[in-house]
């Protein structure tokens, strides 16, 4: 029996990659796409655990079962991995040297990693995938965007994106994902 509903729980930092195309509609309009690689991470902690050890013991021509168990504690860890297809309107609110943006939009997430482990000292326990995971679902994505031009043709972004998963569980009324990631990069223009 394993009980972890009132642990500590975290998520860890975790990196996405991918490509992103923009096409600018209007000096301060651009819609942009692409293709991210996003992994994910939950941990919970000090969750506690019993094994159990049975054998029969036999007095005087009786037969008892008799079970042993001894709890311990270890950490829960459940690794999920998307690929992450977002639609997002660019709004240039300052467009100089330095320029401040406001990003909105929405992402499709399909499902490329699912693994739930316990780990125990120095051993780790595989419990294969969470059945609660949607293959496809969606987040609404809202953030800021600041951009240095290096020149006319080159750019460095940093954006801070809020990202709330919508339908990423089934049979779960009181689980609401999100996750916030900065991301950043250099851009080209032609």
């Amino acid at each position: 029996m394993i009980n972890w509903l009132s642990n500590e729980g975290r998520g860890d930092i975790s990196f996405s990659y991918g490509v992103a195309v923009a096409y600018k509609i209007s000096n301060r309009l651009s819609i942009r796409s692409g293709i991210n690689k996003v992994d994910l991470s939950y941990n919970t902690r000090d969750v506690s655990y019993g094994t159990a050890i049975s054998a029969m013991a036999v007095e005087n021509n009786d037969a008892r079962a008799v079970t042993l168990a001894s709890p311990v504690m270890g950490n829960i860890n459940q690794n999920l991995g998307f690929v992450e297809v977002p639609v997002e309107l660019k709004y240039g609110v300052i467009d100089k040297k330095f320029g401040l943006n406001i990003i909105g939009g929405a992402s499709t997430l399909f499902l490329s990693e699912n693994n739930v482990t316990l780990e125990a000292g120095a051993a780790t326990t595989s419990f294969g995938e969470a059945g609660n995971l949607n293959n496809v679902s969606y987040s609404a994505n809202m953030g800021v965007g600041l951009d240095y031009n290096i020149s006319s043709k080159f750019q460095i972004n940093v954006e801070p994106i809020f990202k709330y998963q919508i339908n990423t569980f089934n049979n779960t009324s009181d689980v609401k994902p999100y996750y916030f990631g900065v991301y950043s990069g250099l851009s080209f223009k032609f």
